[in-house]
């Protein structure tokens, strides 16, 4: 079990693994590989040593720029007696607060893959075409993007994400991120003996509807 989820504004891919064992995944943006393997990341991860910690900041906006940018000096982050954080970016307010990932779970960043050429497969008509063309009966090729790219993670510590929203702090409701964290949280509750299910933390959604 794993969630991939895309940072706008850095050229890696914060990627969750399960700590339990080499994950594959598979993903359905178009911007990454349709398959990716990760065997030799987890190796690597296991690896390496931690030289230095990272932050990584999930925005909620699109940064058209792929460059190295100096976060520190011009994100200036407030921490509140809450434990949440507030900032600002380009005159926008934003709230945000650290991921809640899994204790049986990890974040690593992962090098931006360069995606392979699609590979080209055939595809046989059927009597659907005949409705929008008059091509004839040949074969029609279709274009399908389907590559495998290996990845390799970062040689750094990561400290917890940081995930931001706009003016309101970020919930299961906006934002695909918290949406993974329950999505992991349930899949363990799911798949768990039934004398653990009461023992398995609880969501601070539930928590907080529960009030």
């Amino acid at each position: 079990m794993k969630a991939v989820v895309r940072s706008a504004a850095t050229d890696f891919t914060p990627v969750l693994l399960n700590n339990a064992r080499p994950p594959t995944c598979r993903s359905s943006n178009s911007e990454l590989p349709s398959c990716l393997n990760l065997s030799s990341t987890w190796r690597a991860r296991s690896q390496h040593q931690k030289q230095q910690t990272r932050q990584v900041h999930l925005l909620p906006c699109k940064v058209h720029a792929d460059r190295p940018a100096n976060v520190p000096k011009y994100f200036l982050i407030t921490d509140m007696l809450d434990g949440t954080k507030e900032a600002s970016f380009r005159g926008r307010h934003l709230k945000g607060t650290p991921l809640p990932v899994p204790v049986s779970y990890s974040v690593v960043t992962l090098a931006a893959p360069n995606v392979a050429s699609p590979v080209s497969a055939p595809r046989h008509r059927d009597d659907d075409d005949d409705m929008h063309d008059d091509m004839g009966d040949d074969d029609v090729s279709s274009t399908a993007s389907a590559s495998t790219v290996t990845l390799r993670a970062h040689n750094y510590a990561l400290a917890p994400v940081i995930v931001w929203d706009h003016d309101q702090l970020p919930n299961v409701h906006t934002s695909g991120a918290l949406q993974a964290m329950a999505w992991c949280r349930l899949a363990e509750a799911v798949h768990a003996p039934v004398d653990m299910v009461a023992q398995l933390p609880v969501p601070p959604t539930v928590e907080a509807r529960a009030a």
